[in-house]
């Protein structure tokens, strides 16, 4: 085979595994990509689900305070100051549940945007490293080539070993 040949065949091959570590990476980014934009309709689902779970708690509560102040007045206690008191501590507690929902829900929330804006930046570090193992085929094939037509073109002394093949390690 020809130096000329080697050297071209040598060159190509390696700035093909180039162009797919390219492509790789470009679909691992997709990928990513893909995943983030998940992690963000659950995140939006998650806040929904809770302002729904939220309206429902509340109107919960309003039921049980009103049957709690119901039963109190029948008691004929409607407008004792213990009663009062109580019907005040009552509410204030199941609003605070309440907002301990919604502070779960916004928690949960945000971790799923936090996760997708860590597989967008993953994505960006797959494209990037796909196009940098392709720009890096593009100098080593070169310089395979180069390298490869050199050793092919270097003549052969009488025992058919190529001279010099100490400097090449063969």
């Amino acid at each position: 085979m020809s130096a000329g040949v080697m050297g071209v065949m040598a060159g190509v091959n390696t700035v093909i595994n180039g162009y797919q570590a390219y492509r790789q990476g470009k679909a691992q980014a997709e990928a990513y990509n893909a995943n983030a934009d998940i992690l963000r309709q659950n995140a939006a689902q998650t806040r929904l689900e809770g302002a729904l779970n939220e309206d429902a708690t509340r109107s919960q509560n309003r039921q049980q305070m009103a049957s709690t102040r119901a039963l109190m007045g029948e008691m004929g206690m409607a407008d004792s100051a213990t009663s009062v008191g109580v019907l005040a501590q009552d509410a204030a507690n199941a609003e605070q549940n309440v907002l301990n929902q919604r502070y779960q829900t916004e928690t949960t929330a945000r971790n799923y945007m936090q996760q997708a804006a860590d597989l967008n930046y993953e994505a960006k570090l797959a494209k990037r490293q796909g196009k940098n193992a392709f720009r890096m085929s593009l100098l080593s094939g070169a310089a395979n080539g180069v390298g490869a037509f050199y050793r092919a073109s270097q003549p052969k002394d009488e025992e058919g070993q190529k001279k010099y093949s100490w400097l090449w390690g063969e």
